[in-house]
């Protein structure tokens, strides 16, 4: 008697069926990732046709390039020693000024340029309205001459970039020039990034026309955003300039002559200056941005603290006086309100914003940069026979900021022996 097959076929289907299965599972999943690769793929390759078409580079460490070509002993070159806070020294500021009048966009690639010899050279070794420690210690060292390998190094310094120069022989610094314009940097503010520093800077080209056989001289300001990178053999005090971004062109913004702040137990009078009832007008240049100044006007009406992007901002807004040593009557210059608002003196880099609840002071050079509200007063001192001082009192219990106000116009008020002049905002 044979057995039944029905099991075995039942078992045979299954398998066939589970076969078919695994192997239609197979197929998907290779599938799938080959799907998921190309998507890949696709997404990667947009991502490079859009970092092509938008110019985008990552960014290089550049100071680490080509570090190790120098003989720094040779050179006389030492590792710099960072202060705890940045400092902008006068070589570094000097230096990028003058990258900045010719390049308003600068970056890495330019030194890789068949130009930079000639422009380092004439802008940077033989610009006799320009010079460094570095350039002043070879020129000392080897009777003003510059070697090839000198002039690569301090190119390097400026730029974290190697370039190659080629000369026939030493540069003679006894046969440098000057250009007709000099540049300066006027005032700025800095942060701290993961590679060095970002400065926001303000800087002046004063430029020399003439009129007949008059020489007309204007000052020209311009905002710039500044990378910096660490370069401990860098001579320009440990930093590399990466990049230079234009900003604004900020306009004529000419410089008074002669400014001190003094602390408020000073004095100031002149017996050779003249009184007078009349504004000592050049023109108008009242400006409040459109803010209503009144006896209750806050800082907060004005914008509040003194931000460092506003401070760069800020410029002469007209002629001012004619003359800084017109003494106006004091009982004319004693009423608070009238100085209600922000100021800023050209001369010496001071930005206040005066109020009815307080003031804000951004002075750099005196540590204060407008983030702290402080009192002042209009203090009358004809009982003396002396002009009104203004003091500000940005120290605490220590005396503060005194400016004695010779005159006031619309937009403007100033000092005698002091020299300043702050105009309106």
């Amino acid at each position: 008697m044979k057995k039944p097959k029905r099991n075995k076929r039942i078992i045979s289907i299954s398998l066939i069926v589970i076969a078919a299965l695994l192997a239609i599972g197979s197929f998907t999943y290779f599938a799938i990732q080959r799907l998921d690769e190309q998507a890949k793929n696709i997404e990667m390759e947009q991502a490079n046709i859009a970092a092509s078409s938008n110019n985008i580079q990552p960014e290089a460490d550049i100071t680490s390039t080509d570090a190790n070509d120098f003989d720094y002993d040779a050179l006389g070159v030492q590792e710099y020693q960072y202060p705890s806070t940045f400092e902008l020294s006068d070589d570094l500021s000097g230096a990028i000024a003058l990258l900045a009048q010719s390049y308003n966009d600068y970056n890495s690639d330019v030194p890789r340029s068949s130009e930079w010899q000639e422009f380092f050279t004439s802008h940077y070794l033989m610009n006799s309205h320009y010079s460094f420690g570095y350039l002043n210690f070879v020129c000392e060292q080897n009777s003003n001459k510059i070697s090839e390998a000198q002039a690569e190094y301090m190119s390097y310094a400026l730029t974290g970039v190697k370039s190659d120069f080629t000369f026939n022989e030493s540069l003679d610094y006894n046969n440098a020039s000057s250009f007709y314009n000099d540049v300066f940097f006027d005032r700025y503010t800095f942060e701290q990034t993961t590679s060095g520093v970002l400065v926001h800077a303000v800087i002046t080209q004063e430029s020399k026309t003439f009129n007949g056989d008059d020489v007309v001289i204007a000052d020209n300001s311009y905002s710039f955003d500044i990378n910096l990178v660490k370069n401990p053999y860098s001579c320009f005090s440990g930093y590399s300039i990466s990049s230079i971004k234009f900003i604004a062109d900020l306009g004529d913004e000419s410089t008074d002559t002669g400014s001190t702040t003094e602390n408020a137990t000073a004095d100031s009078s002149s017996s050779d200056s003249k009184t007078s009832d009349k504004v000592n007008d050049s023109n108008s240049c009242s400006s409040t941005n459109g803010t209503s100044i009144s006896a209750n006007t806050t800082t907060a009406d004005l914008g509040g603290a003194i931000t460092s992007d506003s401070y760069l901002l800020f410029k002469k807004t007209c002629d001012g006086p004619k003359s800084t040593s017109i003494m106006q009557k004091s009982n004319t210059l004693l009423n608070k309100e009238d100085y209600y608002g922000t100021w800023f003196s050209p001369s010496d880099k001071v930005a206040i914003r005066l109020a009815s609840d307080g003031a804000y002071v951004y002075y750099p050079l005196l540590d204060c940069y407008g983030d702290q509200l402080c009192s002042w007063e209009i203090i009358d001192r004809s009982d003396r026979g002396l002009c009104p001082m203004m003091e500000i009192h940005c120290f605490g219990d220590n005396p503060g900021l005194a400016y004695y106000i010779a005159g006031k116009g619309d937009g403007y008020f100033y000092g005698n022996s002091q020299g300043f002049v702050f105009y309106r905002q």
